[in-house]
């Protein structure tokens, strides 16, 4: 049986050697056909894309800009509030300055009064507060969107910060705040309807 196997092996082995010296092309590699140069056959390259052009942020409102922008003010306002009604009208912004007064009415028949203005000068945009006819203490402006602007005094006692901001076309809410006991924070708020 393992004499037959051989036999049939060698056979096997002088068939193929007989049939490779009549075609010595049989069992060589095939060569590979060089790539079509035909047009449509295969993508073209594709050139690298350029980065999208740098996005440039708006610029920030010039200092007339900001200070017209506080026209959202103007007007006389009226609210009350634990039994103090307390009014507060405001100029509309020209030529760098706004003019405004506030009145504090108790039912105690006393009445509080403050003068105001917003000035646009050299050294930028400023609030300055009299009250009861005092000497003015300034507030500087630390910040402004919209409908809302914030000034601040770090260096008073109180308050250190103002900030005015529009509820809708007919409401002006206000808020002064500074420190308070213990680290925290000391605040007041008011919130007034257009007067008619």
């Amino acid at each position: 049986m393992n004499q037959t196997r051989a036999g049939v092996g060698m056979i096997g082995a002088v068939a193929v050697a007989m049939l490779l010296a009549v075609a010595p092309g049989i069992g060589a590699p095939v060569p590979t056909p060089p790539p079509s140069a035909e047009p449509g056959d295969a993508a073209p390259p594709q050139a690298p894309t350029a980065p999208a052009p740098a996005t440039t942020p708006p610029a920030a409102p010039s200092p007339a800009e900001t200070f017209a922008g506080l026209a959202f003010m103007a007007g006389c306002w009226e609210g009350e509030q634990e039994g103090v009604r307390s009014e507060e009208c405001w100029l509309a912004p020209a030529n760098g300055l706004m003019v405004g007064m506030h009145r504090d009415l108790f039912k105690s028949g006393k009445a509080f009064f403050e003068f105001l203005r917003i000035e646009s000068g050299p050294e930028g945009i400023a609030y300055l507060a009299s009250p009861a006819g005092a000497p003015a203490t300034a507030f500087r402006l630390a910040a402004a969107a919209p409908g809302r602007v914030e000034f601040a005094n770090p260096q008073h006692d109180f308050p250190q910060r103002i900030i005015y901001q529009a509820d809708g076309a007919d409401r002006l809410k206000a808020r002064v705040e500074g420190p308070g006991a213990s680290g925290t924070t000391r605040f007041e708020e008011w919130t007034w309807t257009r007067r008619r």
